[in-house]
């Protein structure tokens, strides 16, 4: 008679964020009322660990603020970014 072993492993996983005020755009954000930090698309898809292309879709689905500068480049403000991660995490990467 043979025995089965169950084995149960639990990974947890732990994430600093630090954003330096030093180096970013502070702007108004219409939607949050207030002057906030604003991310370009490509520092709000490393913070998030997710690609541009995600960034680009939760700016569509109206889930993060921005604003476009006069020369046309999209910044994203952190608030909103922060605040959909609290949510549970609601920035996903999709697999294409």
């Amino acid at each position: 008679m043979r025995r089965t072993r169950k084995v149960k492993i639990t990974v947890e996983n732990e994430r600093l964020l630090v954003v330096s005020q030093r180096q970013g755009n502070a702007s108004w954000c219409e939607d949050c009322h207030a002057t906030v930090r604003m991310l370009s698309p490509a520092e709000a898809s490393a913070l998030a660990a997710v690609s541009d292309r995600t960034i680009f879709r939760q700016i569509e689905s109206r889930r993060l603020h921005f604003t476009e500068t006069s020369e046309g480049a999209v910044l994203i403000c952190l608030n909103s970014l922060l605040k959909q991660e609290a949510l549970g995490n609601q920035i996903t990467n999709y697999q294409e």
